[in-house]
Parts: structure tokens; sequence; C-alpha cells
């Protein structure tokens, strides 16, 4: 099974952090809200292409 990682909609990181009420916060840009996007780390390839 391919490894789940989450990625800021703004800049891009893989810099992510949670809380414990699904709000997720970039560590590089500062953004903070619910909507990260999630990828298996395949997709993230093609993504980031």
């Amino acid at each position: 099974m391919a490894k789940r990682v989450m990625i800021c909609p703004n800049c891009k990181s893989r810099n992510v952090s949670s809380d414990i009420f699904n709000s997720f916060k970039c560590k590089d840009c500062g953004y903070s809200g619910q909507l990260f996007i999630e990828f298996d780390e395949p997709e993230l390839k093609r993504f980031k292409n």
C-alpha cells in the first residue's frame, strides 16, 4: 500500500501539521484550513511534474 502524503494547496509543500479538529497548517507558507490535498506517493510524482 502506498504512503499517503498531505500537500498544501497554496505552496505545494509537504511540511504540513494537523490538530485534533481536522484543521491543517502549512509550516512553510503559514496557510491554515481544512482543504489540504492528500496523495499517494505515485500520484504525487505526477502532480509535481
